[in-house]
This record gives structure tokens, sequence and C-alpha cells, in this order.
């Protein structure tokens, strides 16, 4: 549901905070006078440096440059907050992508191996 802001306000949109290390920029915001955990209409935080360590099973972040480059997108002008914030909206739709394609392929795996010892 959409958060009510009064009577003549349209209701706020539900928002999910999405980052590359979103922690770092909640702490800065933070540490300059804004909470955005405070937001009423915050449903979620979505971290593409944890996304990617979960899908490629690895214990240590990476950058958002290297992840992009794994991705086969080329990040231009990295470390620019405009630039960043669509690179890290790519990033998150590639780690999804990439995904749900390994799911099928593990399921196309397990689908080949059912074939072959049925027919044997």
């Amino acid at each position: 549901g959409k958060v009510s802001t009064g009577d003549n306000e349209p209701p706020k949109r539900n928002i999910i905070l999405v980052g590359h290390d979103v922690g770092a920029d909640i702490q800065y915001l933070q540490s300059v006078g804004y909470d955005v955990l405070n937001l009423s209409n915050l449903l979620e935080q979505a971290d593409t440096a944890i996304m990617w360590r979960y899908l490629k099973r690895e214990t240590n972040p990476r950058n958002l440059g290297s992840i992009l480059a794994d991705l086969g997108i080329i990040g231009w002008n990295l470390h620019n907050a405009g630039n960043d914030a669509v690179y890290t909206l790519q990033a998150m739709i590639g780690i999804a992508i990439k995904h749900i394609e390994e799911k099928q392929k593990k399921r196309d795996v397990k689908d080949l191996e059912k074939k072959i010892r049925i027919s044997e």
C-alpha cells in the first residue's frame, strides 16, 4: 500500500533503496544529518555488492567497475554520482538475469542427467 501524507497530497510512493555498498551511503547521509532509514515509505534496501557476492559465492566484496566488467557492461566515468546510480541499477538487473540463467542451466543439467538415468 501507499503511505498517505494528508488530505490534499497524493500518497507517497514506496521506495526501495538500491546501491553498491549501500551501507556506506546510508552512513554518509546520516553523518550530514539525513537518516534515509526514517522514511515511512522505505520498504527495502538492495545492495549490488551483496547480490554479487551471493551470486558468485565470493567472500570479499567487489567494486562496481569489476562487477560491470564481468557482466559485459562498460562503466565510463565511474565515481560520478549520476553515472554510479545508473550503473548500479544496470548491475542489479544484470545480476538478476545472470542468477536466472544460472538457475536454468542447473535445471537443464538435472533434466539431462535424469533422461540419461532413465534411458540406461
